[in-house]
């Protein structure tokens, strides 16, 4: 018996929880609120595909598959279900079935992204990287979840096999690339020695603390500033070190000579300098994702994890964060977690996945030839 026009009200209600259930990952809930829709309209197309979708977000994408099936037969003309049931057919390995369902919504829906940004995702699992970046250049990235998670699972899977693998300093293998060639860097324009001026009146509270030393050592610290977002991580170093001898904002100081290190790939020497920032300015929220930056590029996975979260605990919007517990699932081959948190990153800020493609493109122009041996035509999708 079909569902009555109140029953289906009611059992899109449970739909809408089980999405954002499924959004915060506890499926516990999800799985109530979607056995609650089911009942009430047991028939009704959406509420079956959504159960199939919760079957593909809890990693049992065998179990979604026939009822996609079964929803394909009744409705043949909708495109979404062959997208659906590709994604299930991926999921589960079946590379050349999901294929043949995303080519299928291809032929109802020629400009389907998600079914072309799937069949991407699916060439560089296979290898076929030049392939895959040819046809998301010529279809765009959709910015829908479920695709986002598993292409940047492919994309920094991709990442280490072009990257080389790279080791830390210290023997832990690190997830993040090695630091880029070295490019012009215009040199950090020196300031001129603050003139010595007698001070009209005797200074109280704030300004009395600041002595010559400190006002010159928060120079040198803003300079080491300036030379890290212009990426001379040496003369940031130099900057670093000199606000420290000064004895003049040496929390700061700490923080900027630990990130200069960082970015010249010396994380154990880096490691102290963040601690000693946060003994001294407290544990906010740069000096944590440093932190974790830190330990993940020591390989130091589960301290790495307590400083980010730790950050996102106090800025739970931060998409580098989340990104980068992406990255530590994925180097811990903890695929179902990176691709929720690569997701989460996605719908927060977007701009990132885009620097990551185009971090994958640079690699790939500089390793030509990658791709596996009997490579289709990107013509075929």
């Amino acid at each position: 018996m079909s569902a009555s026009l109140l029953q289906r009200w009611k059992a899109e209600g449970h739909v809408r929880r089980v999405a954002r259930f499924v959004e915060e990952g506890n499926f516990t809930r999800a799985e109530s609120e979607m056995q609650a829709a089911m009942a009430l309209a047991p028939d009704e197309p959406g509420t079956i595909i959504q159960a199939a979708l919760l079957h593909i977000d809890a990693g049992r994408a065998e179990e979604a598959i026939p009822l996609l099936e079964h929803i394909h037969e009744r409705e043949p003309g909708n495109p979404a279900v062959p997208v659906f049931l590709g994604l299930a057919w991926a999921d589960t390995g079946e590379n050349d079935r999901a294929r043949a369902a995303l080519r299928e919504a291809i032929k109802m829906q020629k400009e389907n992204r998600v079914a072309r940004g799937l069949l991407a995702m699916i060439s560089m699992r296979e290898g076929a990287t030049q392939r895959a970046l040819k046809i998301l250049d010529a279809a765009g990235i959709e910015a829908t979840g479920r695709l986002v998670g598993r292409l940047m699972v492919e994309v920094e899977r991709t990442l280490l096999r072009l990257e080389g693998h790279v080791s830390a300093p210290d023997g832990g293998v690190s997830l993040k690339a090695p630091p880029s060639p070295a490019r012009e860097v215009p040199p950090v324009e020196e300031e001129a020695p603050p003139v010595e001026e007698p001070a009209p009146a005797p200074r109280t509270g704030l300004l009395a603390s600041l002595s010559a030393a400190s006002l010159a050592a928060r120079s040198r610290a803003g300079r080491a500033e300036k030379a890290i977002l212009k990426g001379d991580f040496a003369a940031a170093e130099t900057h670093a070190r000199e606000a420290l001898a000064r004895q003049g904002d040496v929390g700061r100081g700490h923080y900027f000579l630990g990130v200069a290190l960082l970015g010249q790939k010396r994380p154990a020497l880096a490691l102290p300098e963040f601690l000693a920032s946060a003994e001294i300015d407290g544990s906010t929220p740069d000096i944590l994702y440093a932190l974790g930056c830190c330990y993940q590029e020591l390989a130091r996975y589960d301290e790495a994890r307590d400083a980010l979260h730790r950050m996102l605990a106090a800025f739970a919007k931060d998409a580098a964060a989340h990104y980068t517990l992406g990255q530590i699932d994925l180097v811990e081959n903890n695929d179902a977690d990176a691709r929720r948190h690569f997701e989460r990153a996605a719908f927060l800020d977007f701009l990132l996945i885009r620097e990551r493609m185009d971090r994958l493109r640079k690699a790939v122009a500089s390793a030509p030839g990658y791709n596996c041996p009997g490579e289709r035509p990107v013509e075929e999708d």
